[in-house]
This record gives structure tokens, sequence and C-alpha cells, in this order.
């Protein structure tokens, strides 16, 4: 009797360690193939990509499994706090999420020395930075080529980072000269003189007054004309 019983005890902890080794190496799965994952979905992004893979609720029991799917839904970016969600493919079923912090070191543009507004942006004005992207706002800029030759819109401080939209395109048009107008429509394209009723970039909306003394709109082109559509 008392032999039954140890061997009884012996067979229930064998269980209990057997149980416990087949879910540390369902994390320990689990952990490897997010972090692979990621680093595969992530490949392509504008800098050294830094993964933390979070830890799996240890209230969850995991049954063994023999083939593991990590993914996300599709449209999904991988930045900063995410989720990637990870399913039991063979040998079970159940289906996680679990946490990963996505870092992005790159490069970002910042003001080398104070900038007025409508001052034109020169290569002594810019100096480049490095920091986790996923912190900054979504439009900062990264190369120069991309401030180089634009006008700033308000005034920035020194050391601030630059986004597009701190800048704009330098004017074409300007308030009280004449401006090209160019009409379009169905089989017909009209052109006439006018005056601009303010300043304007390329890509933007202008009024014009023509010679009747009506106001028209259009959106200025990047000669300086004006192309109303009809």
């Amino acid at each position: 009797m008392r032999v039954c019983r140890l061997l009884i005890a012996l067979m229930v902890l064998v269980c209990s360690f057997t149980q416990a080794w087949a879910k540390d190496l369902n994390r320990a799965q689990i952990f490897s193939a997010v972090d692979a994952f990621v680093l595969s979905q992530t490949a392509g992004l504008p800098g050294k990509v830094k993964v933390s893979v979070g830890s799996v609720d240890p209230e969850l029991s995991l049954a063994g499994c023999k083939q593991i799917d990590p993914y996300v839904p599709a449209g999904f970016r991988l930045w900063g706090e995410s989720t990637v969600r990870v399913k039991c493919l063979s040998g079970s079923h159940w289906n996680i999420s679990v946490p990963v912090r996505v870092a992005v070191i790159g490069s970002m543009l910042v003001a080398a020395r104070p900038l007025s507004s409508g001052q034109v942006i020169g290569p002594g004005d810019l100096a480049i930075q490095t920091a986790d992207l996923t912190k900054m706002p979504p439009d900062i800029l990264h190369n120069p080529e991309n401030a180089l030759g634009k006008v700033v819109s308000s005034p920035v401080m020194a050391g601030y980072v630059l986004r597009s939209s701190m800048l704009h395109l330098p004017w074409v048009v300007f308030q009280g000269r004449p401006v090209k107008l160019v009409a379009t429509g169905t089989n017909f394209r009209l052109t006439s003189m006018g005056q601009a009723l303010g300043n304007a970039w390329p890509g933007q909306e202008v009024r014009v007054r023509v010679q009747s003394g009506k106001i028209v709109t259009g959106v200025v082109q990047g000669d300086g004309s004006v192309r109303v559509s009809y």
C-alpha cells in the first residue's frame, strides 16, 4: 500500500514537471517566433529597429503546440507600443495576444539656430539628430533635401524638430500682382490675365480678380499660373 502511494505521488510529480516544462517551452517558442516575426515585418522602416517582446500572461494555460503562427491584422502597423497575435496551428487550439515594443532609431532634422517666419531654409539652418522615431510626430523631416529652399511658416527655436507642417514652398503668386489664368474644361482651354488677391505657393488655392471684376478661385501651378477647372 505504501509503495502504491509512493508510485502515485511520483507520477503526479512527473506529470506536474512535464506540464511545467511544456508550458515554459511554449513560452520560449512564442518569444522567439514573435521576435523574428516583428523584425521581418519592420525590415523596411527608416532606421535601426529594436524589438522588445513582452511576457505572456502567466495565468494562461497553454497546451502543447507543434506549430505556432504570429500575425497582425491586415494594415496594422508595428510601431511603438503594439500587439502581436499568436495562434496554435497544430497540436492544440489557442490564440493569444503578446505585447511588443518597437523602437526605430533614426535620423531627424532639427533647427541648428533660431529660424524666423518667412526665412528660406539653407544648409546652415539644419542639423541632424538621432532619436526613437516612434516617439516623434508623424510628419517630422528626415532628409535635408525635404527642407532646403522651403520657407519657414512661423518662428522656430534652435534645437526644435522640423516638421513638414512648419515649412512651405516659396510663393510664386503675390498679392496685387498680375497672374496668368488657365481655364480648362471638357474640350477647351482658355488663358487670360487677372490680379492675385493673395500670396500662394504651388498646390495652394488663391483667389484672382479677372478683368470683368469677377473673382474666381484656382490652384497655383509650379510655373506661377493659376488653373481654374470648370
